[in-house]
């Protein structure tokens, strides 16, 4: 016997039961699954943002913790919060609001010491400009800035 195919409300709590969605990327799941009922949806997520089940503020708020706990810098957690359908101007507000009272020094300092470590493990007569180098670019591409990077290094 099959499973039987969930409701517009019973997909949302399955959908919300399992990790928190910005409003775009919530609405562009229900908007896949019941392509026929948007104005329920709409009518849905306005009930669910109502209660504070979906909050683009408060999903943000938790997406750069998150992401931040995962070593990522401002640039990287900015573009992956485009990607989830966020405001812009939220996304620069958000950030600025985390970074004012985040030291992202020793966090950054662990990472490059890290990343020499790994490198010169693999490339003992590495020179210094190449080993600095390539933690550069691997900072850079964790989505941090050049000047924060070079303030370390």
């Amino acid at each position: 016997m099959g499973r039987r195919r969930m409701n517009l409300n019973e997909y949302t709590a399955y959908l919300l039961s399992r990790r928190d969605y910005s409003l775009g990327e919530f609405l562009e799941k229900c908007n896949r699954k019941f392509p026929e009922q948007l104005e329920d949806i709409e009518r849905v997520i306005k009930s669910l943002s109502e209660k504070g089940y979906l909050s683009d503020e408060k999903f943000t708020q938790n997406f750069i913790r998150s992401e931040w706990v995962k070593k990522n810098g401002r640039q990287k957690i900015y573009q992956k919060l485009l990607l989830k359908k966020v405001d812009k101007e939220l996304i620069e507000n958000s950030l600025s609001a985390f970074f004012e009272v985040t030291d992202i020094t020793p966090k950054l300092t662990e990472l490059a010491e890290k990343k020499k470590a790994q490198v010169l493990k693999k490339h003992p007569d590495i020179s210094k400009y190449e080993l600095n180098n390539k933690v550069m670019s691997f900072l850079v591409g964790r989505g941090f800035s050049y000047d924060e990077v070079k303030q370390v290094l």
